[in-house]
């Protein structure tokens, strides 16, 4: 997540961080910005340009500005997360939008994310509707992955601000509820809630 967007750091110093991590690393790199569409669509596509050819999963695409940023991301060979609030209306709506000039393929679907005891059940319930129309009503504008930012939601909930413990309860339980759900990548950030996950998971 950019939260340098928050404290207006200028935008050609954002990408440069980001191309310095994504040079730096082996593993894909997820570029999120603040989810609102002025700032967005001011600095992601500066960040798609300077990040030219390293094939970033850049997001959130939103119906108001996806084409701001996903042309500028296709020029540049990144892949984008197209976010929509749970609704899977909404999602077949951006993403038949998106669809008209950029692979399909090369789209996620991010629905939002509510964590156990903050709406759970609404991420889970779009997610899992999204999942069913793609596979059993085999519907072509449904069939991208899911991502859920997990832990981001989770760490900003009073249980976790209070106590860490509880925090990585939160999160290692949204994050395997969530992947139940039909979720293709969850995003955490402790490390022991990675570990619990994946013990469930095996």
């Amino acid at each position: 997540t950019l939260n340098s967007m928050e404290k207006d750091v200028p935008v050609e110093e954002i990408a440069a961080g980001v191309k310095r991590v994504a040079e730096a690393v082996n593993v894909p790199v997820v570029v999120f910005g603040l989810g609102e569409k002025e700032k967005d669509a001011a600095v992601l596509p500066v960040v798609a340009k300077m990040c030219s050819g390293l094939n970033l999963l850049i997001g959130p695409i939103l119906k108001e500005n996806h084409q701001e940023i996903a042309t500028v991301a296709l020029e540049h060979g990144h892949a984008i997360i197209a976010q929509i609030s749970m609704d899977i209306n909404l999602a077949k709506d951006l993403n038949i939008r998106l669809g008209k000039y950029f692979p399909v393929d090369r789209v996620i679907i991010d629905p939002l994310t509510c964590v156990a005891g903050y709406g759970l059940e609404y991420a889970y319930s779009t997610m899992e509707r999204i999942r069913l129309a793609a596979i059993v009503h085999d519907d072509k504008t449904l069939q991208s992955p899911l991502i859920a930012k997990v832990g981001k939601e989770a760490w900003k909930t009073k249980e976790a601000i209070q106590d860490v413990g509880k925090g990585i309860v939160w999160e290692a339980a949204t994050a395997f509820s969530l992947l139940l759900s039909g979720a293709d990548i969850v995003t955490m950030r402790h490390p022991e809630s990675l570990q619990r996950v994946k013990a469930m998971i095996s």
